[in-house]
C-alpha cells in the first residue's frame, strides 16, 4: 500500500495583542511581537516539545534583520519566549516582516554538533555542511518552518503561525522469508545490506526568500564515504538459516529483531533508489550454491522529506521480492484531530548512567540496591494513558511505569520526559532479566509503541 501523506510538524505562534486599530502611517506600533505556545489548534501534536530551542529571524522590509534571537519554553510562564531579552523587546514596525525559523536543538541533539558546525545564514538561504547518515549517526529530526510574511501598513497585526516541517525521511527495511516457502528451499543467507551504490551523504540548502514552504536543495557528493551500516560480521562468516518462523533481520541495524527500526535518512530520488542497485543479498538456496543478488527498491520509488517508508524483502524460493509501504509520519489538520484519531509518536529519551550500564539493548544494574533509571516521551496522542510492563514481575518492579500524558493537573504535557524505575525484588538474583513493553491507550483503543521507544531493538534489564 503506497500513500502519501501532507507533512506539518509543529506549530508555535507569534501572537500580538490587538488592543485598538493602528494607522497605516505610524512607524511602529505599541504591539510586541509574541511567541505563545505550544499551540495546538492547526495541528493535533507538538513533536518537538518544550526541550526545543528553535533560532527564529524576522527580516523588516526584505532588507533588515529585525528579530534574530532564539525561542525557548518558559516551565514558569508557561510559554515560548526570546533566549535572550524581554519578550516585549521586539515591536511591529510600519512595512513588510518576513518570518521563518530552524531548530538548534530538541533538548538532547544540538543541530551545530550533529552536522558539525551550524548552518549558515546568507540572506535568507541556509547552508549545510555534508553529512554522511549511518546507523551509528545520531537520530535528529531537523526541523525548518515555512515564511510567513505579515504587512503592517495594511493593518495586520494578527497571529503568525510558523509552521515546521522535516528535513529528512525515515526508512526501515526488513529480510524475511515467504510464509508459504517449504522447509528443503530455506535458504542460508549471508548479507543484506545497502551496498556502496547507496550514497548516504549530502548537504542541502533552504531558501527561506518567498512565502510558503521554502525551497530545498539536496547536493550529493561524487565519492564514497562509508556503508550506512557494517555488516553484521557472525552473519557474513556462518550464514543464517531462514524458514518462516526465523527472526526477520533488520537490514538497517544489521540485527535481527521483530520489530523494524526507522531510521533518519536523507531524502533520494527515484533515479538514486529504484533505478540503481543499491540492495545486495548474498545468500545460498537450500540445496545449491552460494549467489550474490544487487537490487534495486521498486520502480518508481524516491524517499521524500516528511514522509516514513517501511520495507519488506521476501525470500520466496530463489526469487528476491522488495514490497513497500508508506506509512503516516504525522497529519495536518485544519481544525486539529482528536485523540482517537492521532497516530502514537514516542521516543526513547535515555538511561541514568549513574544507575546502569549498556551494552547495545542491554541494560546491567550497576547495583542490586539501585534502581536503573529510564526515561523516554510520548508527542501524541495528546490526551492518553501509557503503561510500561515487566516481562518479569516476580523478580522485578517498577515505579512510574503508568501516568496521564494531557494538559491537566498532574499531568505530562506531550513531548515532555517520562521518567521510570527498575528495581530488582527481594530473591531476585544475579543474571536475573526482564524485558519492557510500552503501550499507550487512548478512545478504547491500546497502542504498543515500542517501535518508536524501542526502535534500535528491544531492551534487556539484566541484574
Amino acid at each position: 500500500m503506497n500513500n502519501s501523506f501532507h507533512i506539518i510538524v509543529v506549530v508555535l505562534t507569534l501572537s500580538v495583542a490587538l488592543s485598538c486599530s493602528k494607522s497605516g502611517n505610524d512607524p511602529e506600533a505599541a504591539e510586541s511581537i509574541r511567541f505563545a505556545g505550544p499551540v495546538q489548534t492547526k495541528v493535533f501534536t507538538d513533536p518537538a516539545g518544550t526541550s526545543s530551542v528553535f533560532y527564529v529571524r524576522d527580516i523588516f522590509n526584505e532588507t533588515t534583520t529585525h528579530i534574530d534571537n532564539l525561542l525557548k519554553y518558559n516551565d514558569e510562564d508557561m510559554d515560548w519566549g526570546y533566549g535572550s531579552g524581554d519578550k516585549d523587546q521586539y515591536k511591529w514596525r510600519n512595512g513588510l516582516h518576513h518570518f521563518f525559523g530552524w531548530l538548534k536543538t530538541d533538548g538532547i541533539v544540538q543541530t551545530a554538533s550533529f552536522f558539525g558546525s551550524d548552518p549558515t545564514l546568507a540572506g535568507t538561504t541556509l547552508s549545510f555542511p555534508a553529512k554522511n547518515m549511518t546507523n551509528a549517526t545520531a537520530q535528529y529530526d531537523f526541523l525548518y518552518s515555512q515564511v510567513i510574511q505579515r504587512n503592517t501598513s495594511s493593518n495586520d497585526y494578527s497571529e503568525v503561525p510558523l509552521i515546521f516541517k522535516h528535513l529528512f525521511a525515515q526508512v526501515a527495511i526488513t529480510f524475511v522469508a515467504d510464509p508459504d516457502l517449504p522447509e528443503l528451499e530455506n535458504p542460508t543467507v549471508y548479507e543484506v545490506y545497502l551496498n556502496e551504490s547507496f550514497r548516504n551523504k549530502k548537504a542541502a540548502s533552504i531558501s527561506f526568500a518567498s512565502p510558503g514552504d521554502p525551497e530545498v536543495t539536496y547536493t550529493i557528493p561524487r565519492e564514497f564515504e562509508s556503508l550506512f551500516a557494517t555488516k553484521n560480521s557472525t552473519m557474513a562468516s556462518s550464514g543464517i538459516v531462514y524458514s518462516p518462523t526465523t527472526t526477520p533481520f533488520d537490514v538497517l541495524s544489521q540485527t535481527q529483531s521483530h520489530i523494524s527500526a526507522f531510521y533518519y535518512i536523507w531524502p533520494m530520488t527515484e533515479e538514486e533508489l529504484s533505478e540503481t542497485d543499491v540492495i545486495t543479498v548474498k545468500y545460498k538456496p537450500g540445496s545449491g550454491v552460494t549467489r550474490t543478488v544487487d537490487m534495486s527498491f521498486p520502480p518508481g520509488t524516491s524517499w521524500q522529506a516528511g514522509h516514513k517508508y517501511s520495507y519488506t524483502i521476501s525470500y520466496m524460493g530463489g526469487i528476491l521480492i522488495v514490497n513497500q509501504e508508506v506509512l503516516p509520519w504525522d497529519y495536518s489538520s485544519a481544525t486539529g484531530l482528536q485523540a482517537d484519531s492521532q497516530s502514537a509518536m514516542a521516543s526513547w529519551a535515555g538511561w541514568d548512567s549513574a544507575t546502569c550500564t549498556e551494552s547495545r539493548q542491554t541494560v546491567t544494574f550497576r547495583s542490586s540496591d539501585i534502581p536503573v533509571h529510564g526515561i523516554f516521551r510520548i508527542n501524541s496522542p495528546t490526551s492518553c494513558t501509557y503503561n510500561v510492563t515487566l516481562s518479569n514481575t516476580e523478580k522485578f518492579s517498577i515505579e512510574g511505569g503508568s501516568g496521564t500524558i494531557g494538559s491537566g493537573s498532574g499531568q505530562i504535557n506531550p513531548g515532555q520526559n517520562i521518567e521510570f524505575y527498575i528495581s530488582a525484588k527481594p530473591g531476585a538474583a544475579v543474571g536475573d532479566q526482564t524485558g519492557l513493553t510500552f503501550t499507550v491507550t487512548t478512545a478504547g483503543r491500546t497502542i504498543n509503541i515500542d517501535s518508536e521507544v524501542q526502535k534500535d531493538g528491544l531492551f534487556t534489564i539484566t541484574l
